[in-house]
């Protein structure tokens, strides 16, 4: 896997390890969270689905929030460190 802009190329970095796993299911989850809760944004819906469409909003940015800072961690590594 390479990171844009040619930062780095190794694909070692980027291999599942205990410490390293692979987080390539994590985006799909976040993305089905997002499609879920805009369902329950429609007119109608009861004042709980409501709730849970926000809580899925919630949780999927948090998933990309975290996945944007392990990725800038990987980058500043990669940069300083090697």
């Amino acid at each position: 896997m390479r990171a844009l802009h040619g930062f780095y190329q190794s694909s070692e970095f980027f291999e599942p390890t205990p410490a390293n796993p692979n987080y390539e299911p994590l985006p799909l989850q976040a993305s089905a969270m997002f499609v879920r809760g805009s369902l329950d944004f429609y007119p109608g819906v009861s004042a709980a689905r409501y709730l849970e469409g926000c809580q899925l909003y919630v949780v999927g940015s948090t998933i990309y929030l975290l996945l944007a800072l392990f990725a800038a961690h990987e980058v500043l590594y990669m940069q300083l460190y090697r």
